[in-house]
Order: C-alpha cells, then sequence, then structure tokens
C-alpha cells in the first residue's frame, strides 16, 4: 500500500490532479544532435532567462526523433542557463542534425 499526499491507497495508482498552484511556462529550442555512436551521450544547452536553479524541466522532442535517441534528464545549471542530457540508446550511429525540443519550466 501506497501514499500520496498523505493518504493511504490501494490497487492500481491512478492519475490525480493535484492544482499545486505552481507557474508553467511552455517554450520550444532548437538544439543540433551530433552524430553520436552506440551509448553515447550529449549535453545540451539551452539560454532561457526565465529558468532558475530549483526549477522542474520537463522535455519532449517536437517530432519523433531518430531511432535510438533518448532524453534521460533536464535542470537548471544556473540562472538562464538549461541543459538536457541524452543519449544514443541503439546499437548503431545516430544521422544527428536539428531537433525542436519543446519544455517547460515549472517553479
Amino acid at each position: 500500500m501506497g501514499k500520496i499526499n498523505g493518504s493511504a491507497m490501494s490497487g492500481p495508482i491512478r492519475a490525480q490532479r493535484i492544482d499545486s498552484g505552481k507557474k508553467v511556462l511552455g517554450r520550444q529550442a532548437t538544439v543540433t544532435v551530433a552524430a553520436l555512436g552506440a551509448a553515447a551521450e550529449e549535453i545540451y544547452e539551452i539560454a532561457d532567462l526565465d529558468a532558475v536553479v530549483g526549477d522542474i524541466i520537463v522535455v519532449s522532442p517536437n517530432v519523433a526523433p531518430e531511432a535510438g535517441f533518448g532524453i534521460i534528464c533536464a535542470w537548471v545549471d544556473a540562472a538562464g542557463v538549461i541543459k538536457v542530457k541524452a543519449s544514443n540508446f541503439g546499437a548503431g550511429n545516430l544521422t544527428g542534425g536539428s531537433l525542436v525540443l519543446n519544455y517547460a519550466i515549472q517553479r
């Protein structure tokens, strides 16, 4: 048995809408994906003056990325600087190129 917000629950977890009163800013940025080899990782940097350390960053490609490409995590590294870590989870090399990322800043 687990707990969400102090309430005991049993059975499957169901999505709950929690109005946290937090501000969410939706944005887009274009990054250049390198020709990553198998299991290689890369960190992209996005400049956004609204980002502050401690914000929650959610990132998603605008279109289906090349097979094997995956985003691992994102964070605010310093005021105005968002970092996005990605990897090639495939066995072959990625071609690379321009990729539009949708991202949201939540605080």
